[in-house]
This record gives structure tokens, C-alpha cells and sequence, in this order.
């Protein structure tokens, strides 16, 4: 990812979609200990990927890791 090649315009646009997400997604997670209540399921292990890339991008694209 070049600095050359990026469109700032747009990726302002995306991360503010992607923290509107992320938002959503701890609201929905602050409600038990688990992503669908109270017991560890594969939604769980859906989370673990998607994390691991947001992660590894925000910082490539200037903002803290969401974590």
C-alpha cells in the first residue's frame, strides 16, 4: 500500500463506516460474555479473524488497532 497510490478521500470514508461497525458490534457484545449469550459458539470464532485483520489495518491506515 503506497502512500502514492492511496485515496485519503476514501479511506476516511471506510474507517468512519468501519467505527460505526465496531461500535455496533461491542454494543451487541457488551451483553453477555459470549457474542450470542452465554455460551461460546461459532459466532465466537467468526470474531477471531475479522479482529485479527482489523487489527493489522487500522494501524496501516493511521488509526489505532480496535482493540
Amino acid at each position: 500500500m503506497s502512500a502514492k497510490d492511496k485515496d485519503q478521500k476514501l479511506i476516511s470514508e471506510k474507517l468512519g463506516d468501519i467505527k460505526t461497525r465496531l461500535d455496533q458490534l461491542e454494543a451487541m457484545l457488551s451483553n453477555g460474555p459470549y457474542a450470542i449469550g452465554a455460551a461460546f459458539t461459532f459466532a465466537d470464532c467468526a470474531l477471531i479473524p475479522t479482529m485479527f485483520f482489523a487489527n493489522l489495518l487500522m494501524p496501516m491506515l493511521g488509526e489505532p488497532s480496535p482493540t
